[in-house]
């Protein structure tokens, strides 16, 4: 490494590839070859045709082994994460930890004791309650321990909307309010797409992601689907269908509604292109799913499509008033008649755009500036 560069680690103990803006970031920080270099600790993605590389000599990406078959193989995951994350951080000895979540912390907090001065960033992809961290197992109450002393430390810490951050600072007042940040999970610029103005009938649908029947109304739109009797269309990428949600769809048997398999990330716009509208479903169970903008919602407004959100979406109906987005469409899905008002696209698309990088430079300036912080108590 060349010397004058600034030393970057970023732990996700999840698979990259299951999280789309981590890897936009990783391709953002790519660009800057200048004046960084980073490593990435993470695990492995069961499928391994479909791994994350990168070929920047400044971004190195390290794995170790993951699998969920038992409690035994989890817990020997963990215990290798930490294993070799810890000692990549001791052999690169990077002067930077940006930390994704409570499960990559062990490592960071055991580099910490080791190294004072190294500064310390955090970003959280959910927003986690009290209830649920004491409903979670033990180690994950112990990570939760190990979590909030490094937030003491950390100079950066960030959720994906004020309103997900609020509930954050409210959780932990003693941390100065200054270190706290809003971090979007955006698309690229590159995904950005306007489609014509004209007004017409929505017919054809999309989701891409994982489906499930607890949280999600799978059941309310695809009976709907099947009722307009081809009307509307639902085209569905995914390789992740719970159980209870394959059996639906197999004895629904509807023939409106079409199975495609995944695609890579950067493939999505070409595809969601092709339809008129994207749904999200979730049933807002939980203020992680209340209080959310997800990702899909902004990548479908990117590609120029109508967005029908769920009514429970709370934060997400605060965006679409903040940034005047006629085409996000919020729906009761428990309601047919809410389907039937919002088929037709009479809106005008907005300028308004969203971006990976312009989030992403924010917390590299912060990353960069010459600043004195505090040491580690």
């Amino acid at each position: 490494m060349e010397r004058g560069k600034t030393k970057i680690a970023l732990l996700h103990y999840q698979p990259l590839e299951k999280y789309p803006p981590v890897i936009n970031l990783i391709n953002f920080l790519a660009e800057r070859e200048e004046s960084i270099q980073t490593w990435i600790f993470t695990t492995d993605n069961i499928n391994r045709n479909n791994w994350y590389q990168h070929k920047s000599k400044t971004i190195a990406i390290r794995r170790s082994p993951a699998t969920c078959e038992s409690r035994v193989q989890r817990y020997t995951s963990h215990l290798l994460f930490f294993i070799k994350a810890f000692l990549y951080l001791v052999y690169y000895k990077p002067s930077v930890l940006v930390v994704y979540e409570t499960y990559s912390c062990l490592p960071a907090y055991a580099y910490l004791k080791m190294n004072k001065s190294v500064r310390v960033l955090m970003h959280h992809h959910e927003f986690v309650s009290d209830a649920e961290v004491q409903d979670g197992t033990k180690y994950f109450q112990f990570l939760t321990g190990i979590e909030e002393k490094l937030l003491l430390k950390a100079e950066w810490i960030s959720q994906t909307n004020i309103d997900r951050l609020q509930l954050y600072k409210k959780r932990f007042p003693h941390i100065s309010a200054d270190v706290f940040r809003v971090m979007p999970n955006y698309p690229p610029l590159s995904w950005y797409y306007k489609q014509s103005s004209q007004n017409k009938i929505i017919s054809h649908f999309v989701f891409a992601g994982a489906l499930g029947m607890e949280s999600m109304y799978v059941r309310e739109f695809s009976e709907w689907i099947h009722s307009m009797n081809g009307a509307v269309t639902w085209n569905i990428y995914s390789n992740n269908l719970a159980k209870e949600a394959e059996q639906f769809f197999k004895e629904l048997d509807s023939p409106f509604i079409i199975f495609n398999e995944s695609v890579p990330y950067n493939q999505l716009p070409g595809i969601l292109r092709k339809y008129d509208a994207g749904v999200i479903l979730y049933k807002g169970i939980n203020e992680n799913q209340q209080l959310s903008v997800p990702n899909k919602l902004i990548e479908y407004y990117a590609c120029g499509l109508d967005i029908w959100c769920p009514k429970e979406l709370v934060s997400s109906a605060a965006f679409k008033k903040e940034y005047h987005i006629d085409s996000i469409k919020m729906i009761d899905f428990k309601d047919v008649n809410s389907f039937n008002s919002n088929l037709i696209k009479e809106h005008s698309p907005s300028d308004a755009v969203f971006t990976a990088e312009s989030e992403y430079n924010v917390m590299l300036n912060a990353i960069l500036e010459k600043q004195q912080y505090k040491t580690f108590q």
